[in-house]
């Protein structure tokens, strides 16, 4: 304890100066530990001299330690002469029987120092001899009866502030007490609550606001009953009439409501407080939420109650004994075994129910099982007294120990087995049976007692190995040694399987020595016919079958499918072989059809070119119609020609497509505006169903109107009464893409459903005899297929004879990344040339052609616009002319 702490240091240290200035006596107060709480009126001689040099300051630190030891050892003041020629004094302060301080006086003489002593010590020192005289002369001379005055007074004081130091410790440790319970109930879980006479809360804790929800400043000043359900409103009431009369409510049960309106269950003690006279001037509460505790404890009485059910239930026999033999519990199925009512048998023993023979019988049965360290399994036969019936029992007696491990009493569970002894005794029947057939098939039989660790077989068994009965030996080691070293992994793994449960049988071919040092393979079969109540095997049976020449024939199979093996492989190296001949010949097809596509295509372009130009020269009627039927033929064989490479460039994976603007309304006014002709020369309606679509998607424009080209114009050609509609509709609306569905509807004669798998093929048509009547290569349905599964949809018909066709494709289109953007306007061929021969007349462009006859069709084309054209057969010619004139244009197919 540091006195530092028990008094007001700045009041002594001006007490202390008073009392030097009065005196001319220093004062000093230090701590046990040497520390200087207070130091005044101190000589120079001492704190300029003595206290400064080395060894003077030895004779200081020694007469304290003098001073300081005899106070320790209980004296009331000490008087000291130290080294240094002054005298000292010291006197403890002592706090309720601890010396916690001291006070000092001194640097003082009795009578007139000797200054030969002081002249001495400032040579042998090194003080300044004047300076240090004159120090000395300062120093003060009391007599003795001031000193002892001085000594008496400053004892006195020593007294007065050992008593205040001890005032003020108790009065800090009653305040260190009464902070220390006032922290111990705030800081308590359960609700501290003081109160009034009247009800009115006066104090409220940190556990109180946790469990009501109010704070102490909401609370503080409210009345008790706020808290009360409106159920309870009078229950506060009786509670204060029993405060008052000086009654304790303990542990009082009840529910209150907190801030947030949730109920909760509180026990509760409510004690009086009294004052001097015995008068009830409050009341203090302690409040614990036990909502989820009372919770807990109904649950538990509800399993509980579940618990006494379902054992009653049970149709076991089950029954509880403390260590002496005493019935503690038992259900229904006990009852009538002892003909006795529950409430009957608990507290008694079996001496109470049966003779002393059969009760000591139980009694040491019971003292066996608790003895034990697990479960003990015995079978009896009873007999029930309730109606005298017998039946077998597997009892399994429990010994029953408590959280610490000590034994309480015993569990007894009885198991009726009456109907499983008698299906024990009908399988060792049915064995027996089983044995004597065995004896006159050909199966091998083994009986293997796994708990005894014998093996039992009988004789074909031993036949089927070469040996006698008599040679075998009943272990199971001699059987493993049959096995071949090769197959007893296996083996012991398909038995060990069945052992522990995680197979239901055990079915395995391997191998075993023959007595001629030969191999026989067996077909083992088995299964465990019997486990303990823990489901510990106790018996496993099998049969040995010989199929040692199922096995050699197996082998022989395996030799002629290997060779099947190697004659496959062959004749697939040789597949192989021809199917890249195939390949080679259909690549070598490919490039045949598109050179032969060109070579025809080239000349048709001019005949097709000459016969345009012709049209436009002006001509009879007779020769016009003769020349439109060279137009038509030439159309129709350059078709035939773009469908054959079409197809050839799919098949060849060279088939792309391009990303255009697409609007599928216009692509469907352009379908219908090029087949609208002929449709309304065969008296057809054609009619447009166009869904809401967006203006602008992506993908390849051409190949879709090429393919519903073809859809409308077989739909056209086939027709010959009705109307054929063009539809269109969104099936799908993705975040980047649309999947729209196009279908041509036409009121024709319909497809029969045999001609619909090869409808979509190449060259096929649904009947041949639609070639002879229309004409057709039956490519454009295959190629409209393959184009729509390009991109990314499929094309199929639904139809049925003589109810129409509606042919359909989807296509899967991207959406516009940007923006909307506008529909590409079209010109018509006739305002485009008009327009080339009023503002382009004259100029100058270079036709580059090595093809005669395109040449004269492209030139007289240019003509016919105005332009003026100058021609390169050639790369070479054509780069010449560039270089010595300037072109607006220059048109090259190269």
């Amino acid at each position: 304890m540091k006195f530092a702490e028990l008094v007001d240091i700045q009041e002594l240290k001006i007490l202390c100066e008073n009392f030097t200035e009065a005196t001319g006596a220093v004062t000093a107060i230090l701590e046990l530990d040497g520390e200087i709480l207070v130091a005044t009126g101190w000589q120079d001689i001492c704190t300029k001299f003595h206290r400064c040099n080395p060894e003077t300051a030895k004779r200081c630190q020694e007469s304290d330690t003098i001073l300081a030891g005899q106070l320790e050892k209980g004296e009331a003041y000490n008087v000291y002469q130290c080294k240094n020629g002054l005298v000292d004094v010291a006197v403890p302060i002592v706090v309720g029987g601890e010396h916690v301080a001291n006070l000092f006086t001194g640097q003082f003489f009795f009578s007139q120092p000797d200054k030969a002593l002081f002249v001495r010590q400032a040579e042998e020192f090194g003080f300044d001899r004047e300076a240090y005289l004159e120090a000395l002369d300062r120093a003060p001379i009391f007599s003795r009866a001031k000193a002892e005055a001085i000594t008496a007074f400053l004892t006195s004081l020593a007294k007065v502030m050992g008593e205040m130091g001890l005032a003020r410790r108790k009065m800090q440790e009653a305040n260190r007490a009464l902070n220390e319970a006032a922290a111990l109930i705030n800081s308590s879980d359960d609700a501290i609550i003081g109160k009034t006479p009247d009800g009115i809360i006066t104090s409220w804790n940190r556990g109180a606001e946790a469990i009501f929800g109010y704070t102490a400043e909401e609370a503080i000043g409210k009345p008790m009953g706020v808290l009360s359900p409106p159920d309870l409103m009078n229950e506060e009431a009786d509670i204060l009439t029993r405060i008052q009369s000086g009654e304790t409510v303990d542990h009082f049960q009840t529910r209150r409501i907190r801030k947030d309106g949730r109920v909760i269950e509180i026990s509760a003690t409510i004690s009086p407080i009294l004052d001097e006279q015995g008068k009830v001037i409050g009341a203090s509460k302690i409040a614990r939420d036990i909502t989820e505790s009372a919770r807990a404890e109904r649950t538990l009485s509800n399993e509980r109650s579940m618990l006494h059910t379902l054992i009653d239930t049970v149709p076991d026999l089950i029954w509880l004994k403390d260590s002496e033999g005493v019935y503690l519990r038992c259900n229904q199925r006990f009852e009538q075994f002892f003909g006795a009512r529950e409430e009957e048998i608990v507290g008694k023993t079996d001496y109470d129910f049966v003779d002393r023979e059969l009760a000591d019988f139980f009694r040491a049965n019971d003292r066996a099982a608790m003895e034990k360290d697990g479960r003990s399994i015995n079978e009896e036969e009873v007999r029930f007294a309730s109606d005298g019936h017998s039946e077998i029992l597997e009892t399994t007696k429990i010994p029953m120990r408590d959280v610490q491990g000590n034994l309480i009493g015993v569990l007894g569970i009885g198991h009726d087995i009456t109907e499983r002894k008698r299906a024990e005794r009908a399988l060792s029947d049915s064995e027996k049976q089983l044995r004597f057939v065995l004896q006159g098939s050909e199966l091998g039989y083994w009986d293997w007692n796994i708990a005894a660790g014998t093996v039992d077989r009988n004789e074909r068994w031993a036949e089927m190995l070469g040996y006698t009965y008599a040679e075998l030996q009943r272990t199971a080691k001699q059987w493993t040694d049959f096995i071949h070293p090769d197959d007893r992994g296996r083996a012991w793994d398909s038995i060990n399987a069945v052992l522990e449960g995680r197979s239901n049988s055990h079915r395995l071919e391997y191998r075993m020595f023959h007595k001629d040092g030969g191999v026989r393979w067996i077909l083992d079969q088995a299964s465990v016919i019997q486990r303990d109540a823990d489901g510990k095997p106790l018996r496993m049976c099998g049969t040995h079958t010989d199929v040692t020449m199922r096995k050699l024939d197996e082998e022989e199979l395996e030799r002629h499918r290997n060779q099947l093996a190697e004659l496959v492989l062959e004749r697939t190296a040789e597949l192989q072989v021809a199917k890249e001949a195939a390949e080679a010949a259909n690549i070598a097809k490919s490039a045949f059809l598109a050179n032969m596509s060109h070579e025809i295509r080239t000349p048709m372009n001019g005949i097709l070119g000459m016969a345009y130009i012709l049209h436009r020269s002006g001509l009879t009627p007779l020769q016009a119609d003769k020349l439109a039927k060279i137009e038509a033929a030439g159309k129709h064989l350059l078709g035939v020609i773009n469908d054959v490479l079409d197809l050839s460039k799919i098949e060849a994976g060279k088939f792309s497509l391009t990303e255009d603007l697409v609007c599928a309304g216009e692509i469907l006014e352009n379908v219908a505006s090029i087949v609208g002709e002929r449709a309304k020369e065969k008296g057809l309606g054609l009619d447009l169903e166009i869904a809401p679509l967006p203006a602008a998607l992506f993908g390849d424009r051409t190949r879709l109107q090429q393919a519903l080209l073809n859809y409308a114009t077989n739909a056209v050609k086939f027709t010959e009464h009705g109307r054929i509609v063009l539809h269109a509709h969104v099936l799908e609306d993705g975040e980047t893409s649309m999947l729209l569905r196009f279908e041509v509807r036409d009121s024709g004669p319909g497809i029969a459903p045999e001609a619909l798998p090869r409808l979509f093929s190449a060259f096929e048509q649904a009947d041949n005899s639609i070639t002879r009547k229309y004409g057709g290569t039956g490519l454009g349905l295959a190629i409209t297929r393959r184009i729509a599964q390009l991109m990314g949809g499929d094309a199929g018909v639904e139809t049925a004879l003589g109810k129409g066709s509606t042919f359909w494709l989807t296509v899967r289109l991207k959406k516009d990344p940007i923006g909307v953007v506008g529909a590409v306007s079209t010109h018509a061929i006739n305002s485009i040339e008009e327009t080339l021969r009023q503002d382009y007349r004259a100029t100058k462009v270079l036709l580059v052609e090595d093809e005669p006859i395109n040449r004269e069709v492209t030139l007289a084309l240019l003509d016919d616009v105005g332009l003026a054209a100058d021609i390169a057969e050639n790369g070479e010619e054509a780069v010449r002319l560039v270089q010595e004139n300037s072109y607006a244009l220059v048109l090259m197919d190269m």
